[in-house]
């Protein structure tokens, strides 16, 4: 998963996150942080920012949330999300208004295969399907 301005200017001096959930879940992963210093958004050009993390797992029925929550004070407050259906494979992409600027989020998805699959037998097998 990568994150990346792609149109406008970061609203610097607001302090928040992109987070990352199933629907399924109450548990937010988060994905970035950033303090309102404005360096969440460098390391170089193109826009990317700086992840704490890049994957998650999301259930084959299930459904992606990413969610990114802003504050600058006490007064001023943005949130949003945007929801991906999970694929076997290939990629989605999703837009978010942050303030000023546009954000993209891009989705590469990639089959993992149960952990179960190495560690048992053909017999046992049956109870991870």
């Amino acid at each position: 998963m990568f994150i990346r301005v792609i149109d406008g200017t970061w609203p610097v001096g607001f302090h928040g996150q992109f987070a990352a959930r199933t629907a399924s879940s109450r548990n937010e992963i988060t994905l970035i942080q950033f303090n309102g210093d404005g360096v969440t958004t460098r390391g170089g050009s193109d826009g990317n920012m700086i992840h704490l993390r890049h994957v998650v797992s999301v259930e084959t029925l299930g459904e992606l949330v990413v969610s990114f929550k802003a504050w600058k004070g006490d007064t001023e407050e943005m949130e949003g999300h945007v929801k991906f259906n999970p694929e076997m494979s290939g990629r989605s992409c999703g837009y978010l208004k942050v303030g000023p600027c546009n954000v993209g989020v891009l989705v590469v998805w990639s089959r993992m295969r149960p952990v179960c699959e190495e560690l048992m037998s053909d017999s046992q097998m049956q109870l991870c399907l």
